[in-house]
């Protein structure tokens, strides 16, 4: 009898402590998740003041054009996610206090019960913020993008060249030089995709007087260029090259200017010396 005592206590003090055990590493799990419930609150509520100015911008842009409406569309978005955002930290207050979300307070099943449910929420709230913010910054970049469509370019150079046998070589004599040659690279820009662009370049002699290619003149309302490069852009880095042809011993020693205008704007220029 004495023996069968024993182990029942035994038994019950195995169960006891297998309970304690099972309680705390529920506790334990418990804490972990509303660690991360709150670090997703944490990441996401500094978007607010992004939103908020996102609206404001979007709504100073709307009217009934298609483009307008978008906008719209876009601000009533922005608008939803943050009213969820305001909705859901108004519910999760009202659910658990502050103990609980700070302070690791153990939570009754049915707050358990509730933190499952606000974590499910909170994950489906972050997805709806950055969604709504993706979608405004698309909209406004669009129109940015449709504002500027202007080529991009760098590494603006200009040379002269003089011919042997056909082969140009590349020359700071004045009185030999029967090609001048611009060379540009246009910068990537994905927001310009397989677009037709025309280049206009324009070369300057030291009088800065137009210099024609070959006698041929180009006048676009009524700005005279040297050379017009029709341009098919896909987006990505590109390099033009092109070259005007003069009469040899035509050009003088001095400065010259390689401009390089797309539909009447200047890009960019660069001078070169002639001996």
């Amino acid at each position: 009898m004495k023996k069968l005592l024993g182990i029942l206590t035994v038994v019950i003090l195995i169960t006891n402590i297998s309970c304690k055990d099972e309680r705390k590493e529920a506790v334990k799990a418990s804490n972990a998740q509303m660690k991360k419930v709150m670090a997703i609150h944490d990441e996401v509520m500094p978007k607010m003041s992004l939103m908020g100015s996102m609206v404001g911008e979007l709504s100073s842009k709307e009217d009934s054009t298609t483009i307008g409406l978008q906008y719209k569309a876009a601000r009533i978005e922005l608008q939803d996610a943050h009213k969820a955002m305001m909705d859901w930290m108004q519910g999760f207050g009202n659910r658990f206090d502050s103990d609980e979300i700070l302070n690791g307070k153990e939570l009754t099943e049915q707050k358990q019960i509730w933190l499952d449910e606000e974590e499910e929420k909170v994950k489906a709230l972050r997805e709806q913020i950055y969604s709504s913010i993706e979608n405004a910054e698309k909209i406004l970049g669009l129109n940015n993008a449709l504002k500027t469509s202007y080529l991009k370019i760098k590494g603006v150079e200009g040379s002269g060249y003089r011919l042997d046998g056909g082969k140009p070589i590349m020359t700071e004599k004045a009185s030999v030089v029967e090609k001048l040659r611009g060379a540009i690279t246009i910068m990537e820009d994905l927001t310009m995709i397989n677009k037709d662009k025309v280049l206009y370049f324009q070369f300057l002699g030291p009088d800065m007087g137009v210099i024609e290619d070959n006698a041929n003149t180009i006048i676009v309302q009524g700005n005279v260029y040297s050379k017009r490069i029709p341009v098919s852009f896909m987006g990505e880095e590109q390099i033009v090259l092109a070259a005007i042809t003069v009469p040899a011993g035509s050009l003088k020693p001095g400065k010259y200017t390689f401009n390089v205008f797309e539909d009447q704007r200047l890009l960019d220029s660069a001078e070169f010396q002639l001996k």
